[in-house]
């Protein structure tokens, strides 16, 4: 399902979503931080499926991926290709149903840049269904810094180029 689309079937103009500062968009939001507060494949397997609606829209700049099956797998997927991954959410915006949720991802890949800790920060627009799901995930990161610099022959193609700039 492209963006837009998810855009149109998950607008909460036309659909029950959580009340602001109620206890319940509390415990929804605190499931999210939790869930991406460490990144292991056992974390995601026993969390993802209280965070993300069944036919959830997600992506990540890197990949896009509708349902919480493929959430999962995707994010075990991700899991699997690293030592380690955190993210802290630093601030949270909302406005009609929409949450804005800026963050900071520390991130230790097993394949490139070995030993090294990497640094990206984001922002992700989220929306959730009346019961807490997330129903649509869209991440805007600078995904050259956070990943594709530390890929041997691109990264240093894509530093080449942000120097010229």
């Amino acid at each position: 399902m492209p963006y837009e689309r998810a855009l149109e079937t998950t607008d909460p103009r036309q659909q029950k979503t959580l009340s602001p500062g109620s206890p319940e968009e509390k415990a929804a939001l605190e499931r999210v931080f939790d869930l991406f507060s460490e990144l292991t494949e056992e974390r995601i397997r026993s969390k993802v499926r209280d965070v993300y609606a069944a036919q959830a829209y997600f992506h990540d700049t890197l990949k896009e991926v509708h349902g919480v099956g493929a959430i999962e797998e995707y994010l075990v997927d991700s899991a699997r290709a690293v030592n380690h991954c955190t993210v802290r959410f630093t601030d949270v915006g909302r406005s009609e149903g929409e949450y804005y949720l800026r963050w900071e991802m520390e991130i230790e890949f097993k394949k490139l840049k070995r030993g090294q800790v990497c640094r990206s920060i984001g922002m992700t627009h989220m929306r959730f269904d009346e019961q807490g799901m997330v129903v649509l995930h869209q991440d805007y990161w600078d995904a050259a810094s956070g990943v594709f610099e530390h890929v041997p022959l691109l990264g240093s193609m894509i530093r080449a180029i942000k120097n010229r700039l």
